[in-house]
């Protein structure tokens, strides 16, 4: 019966674990062929046969006795001290207590990858136990880990039969919710015929409109989280229907980045009565034919100004007058705004007028008047220029001594009413509030 041999070794790599595996199943390929008890010399041209041109290349660069060149524990010591240098103790076991179960990976797998970097720490009698540790430590599941550490007198074949039933009973669950979001999909389409829904089995992923991100049923990192634009559950800022607040930042080649930040405040798009609050507007003519632009937006948070392509040609400036500019503009969530360009342009209003730089932007916005142009216009006034003078406390108590009077205990009591059979109950932080 004919055996297959192992392929040849490979000097590529990590030679060290390629010379292990060489050697157990050449070994192995030894005792199944009936060759294991050949004499030395037979079995050193077996191996120098199978292992390959670049090995035998190495096994001439032996420096051996005639004694040791015809002994196989010989030249077996030989390749083992070329492929296996001496190893660093502390850096080898710095690799297996750094071995931590990563997202996805199975527990088979990492056990065996760990027991495999054990071996190369030459732990002894404590092998055993510095697995287990390994694994408590550095498993993903850490509801798994909790439950590892309750565990009396574990050693590692309870922890090895906990995780793996663990592993099986999650995989089940997570198969069994897949039936159920199929014929709940399915009951949905035949109540109503008009309706067109897509089956999405667990193991199925697609594009999800509150995250942005592609991932399977159930999965969204979006569940449960709030978003920072406006603080309702269940999607993120990118996600978020709350029109986009404007951040404009500028990129200069010879200073640091510049940032410049239009403040405007939007209202989610919903079927819902609100109550509208002015904003600040005004009519203000723009250009060299004096077009008036309704409805300017006065928007002192703003360092620049900003018109759409639409309002510039309506204002009757061809795009070719455009200048190249660094200027990027970038929504929360970071959604970047196409800025076609700069270009100067005239504004007059309340008998001022002065030429002033606005941004061009490819998208329909409201056109936007900067804090610069607003105090220029004289459509706003600062009150105040400063801050008053710090004042301590004891100025403070010297400054107001009508309202430091009479300290002490109030002269009136009050009776609070407590029932005495009223047992005391302590209640744990709620994520969400019991109403």
């Amino acid at each position: 019966m004919e055996f297959k041999p192992p392929a040849n070794l490979s000097l590529q790599g990590n030679l060290s674990e390629n010379w292990r595996k060489f050697r157990q199943n050449f070994e192995i390929y030894l005792k199944a062929s009936d060759k294991s008890t050949k004499d030395d010399e037979t079995k050193i041209a077996i191996q120098l046969n199978i292992i390959g041109e670049d090995a035998v290349e190495v096994y001439n660069t032996f420096t051996l006795s005639e004694t040791d060149m015809v002994s196989f524990p010989a030249v077996l010591k030989a390749f083992d001290d070329h492929c296996s240098p001496k190893k660093n103790i502390v850096f080898e076991r710095f690799k297996f207590f750094s071995r931590v179960q990563q997202e996805g990976e199975g527990f088979d797998q990492f056990l065996t990858d760990i027991k495999k970097l054990s071996k190369s720490c030459e732990f002894g009698l404590l092998s055993d136990e510095m697995v287990r540790d390994r694994i408590v430590l550095g498993i993903y599941d850490k509801v798994m880990q909790e439950r590892l550490l309750r565990v009396e007198d574990l050693d590692l074949a309870k922890a090895v039969n906990l995780c793996r039933a663990a592993e099986i009973s999650k995989s089940q669950a997570r198969n069994l919710q897949g039936a159920s979001v199929e014929v709940e999909v399915i009951k949905k389409k035949s109540a109503n015929r008009n309706y067109k829904s897509v089956s999405k089995t667990s193991s199925e992923r697609f594009e999800c409109r509150r995250c942005q991100t592609v991932h399977g049923v159930r999965e969204c990192p979006a569940f449960g989280r709030s978003c920072n634009k406006c603080g309702q559950l269940n999607h993120f800022a990118v996600s978020c229907q709350v029109k986009n607040v404007k951040v404009l930042q500028e990129q200069d080649e010879q200073s640091d980045e510049l940032e410049f930040t239009i403040n405007s405040i939007g209202v989610r798009n919903q079927n819902k009565k609100v109550l509208s609050i002015k904003s600040w507007f005004q009519n203000v003519n723009v250009g060299d034919h004096h077009v008036p632009i309704k409805f300017i937006k006065l928007d002192t948070g703003a360092d620049v100004n900003v018109l759409s392509r639409k309002m510039l040609s309506e204002v009757g400036v061809p795009e070719s007058q455009l200048q190249n500019t660094n200027i990027i503009l970038e929504a929360f969530g970071g959604t970047v705004l196409k800025s076609l360009g700069i270009v100067p342009l005239k504004v007059q209003c309340n008998n001022v007028e002065f030429t002033d730089n606005f941004i061009i932007v490819d998208k329909i916005v409201s056109p936007l008047l900067g804090l610069e142009s607003c105090t220029k216009l004289d459509l706003i006034a600062r009150k105040v220029d400063a801050l008053g003078k710090f004042m301590t406390k004891d100025e403070f108590i010297k400054n107001n001594l009508e309202l430091f009077q009479d300290l002490g205990k109030f002269k009136d009591k009050c009776e609070i009413q407590i029932n005495n059979e009223a047992i005391p109950v302590i209640n744990p932080p709620r994520g969400i509030c019991y109403s």
